[in-house]
Parts: structure tokens; C-alpha cells; sequence
């Protein structure tokens, strides 16, 4: 109980825990996706967006990343391809 007073105290005062920080725009990222859904599937969609194992399984293992940088990368050779390897792999 004291943990949600302290956390509604300190969204009043403009201090919000690093969770709750992003909380917002990740919200507005959802609501907006959701925004063409009936009521009850939209609501699972946003328990569903919302949730951070929904985060992490949206991003690809570098296995993965290897292979579609590979496929994109596809027809060139030397520097060009080493230069384009870097920079998808970056991303």
C-alpha cells in the first residue's frame, strides 16, 4: 500500500520511477495500434503490448540479425559488403 501512496505521490510531484518513466510512451504506442479493435480484443492487445515480455520477444537474437543482414546484403562483395555488415548489424 505504502509503494502505490509513494508512487502516486511522486507522479503528482513529477518524479516517477525509471518503470514508470516510459510508461507513457509506450502506452501512446499501443493505444494507437490498438485504436481500430473492438473493446474486449483491444484490451487484451494492450494488456499484451503493454507487458515488457512483449518488448523482448519483438527483439531478433543476433543469430537471426546475422541472417537477414547476410540475405540483405546479398550480391555485393570487399568493402562495400563489409561497410553494409556493420552498419545492419548496428542497428
Amino acid at each position: 500500500m505504502a509503494r502505490i501512496f509513494f508512487a502516486f505521490l511522486g507522479l503528482l510531484l513529477g518524479i516517477a520511477p525509471p518503470s514508470l518513466a516510459a510508461a507513457p510512451d509506450r502506452s501512446i504506442e499501443c493505444v494507437q495500434q490498438a485504436s481500430h479493435l473492438g473493446a474486449q480484443d483491444r484490451e487484451a492487445f494492450l494488456r499484451t503490448c503493454l507487458s515488457e515480455d512483449a518488448r523482448k520477444m519483438n527483439k531478433s537474437s543476433p543469430r537471426e540479425k546475422m541472417k537477414e543482414c547476410t540475405q540483405q546484403a546479398e550480391g555485393t562483395t570487399g568493402e562495400e559488403r563489409r561497410q553494409f555488415m556493420n552498419s545492419c548489424l548496428k542497428r
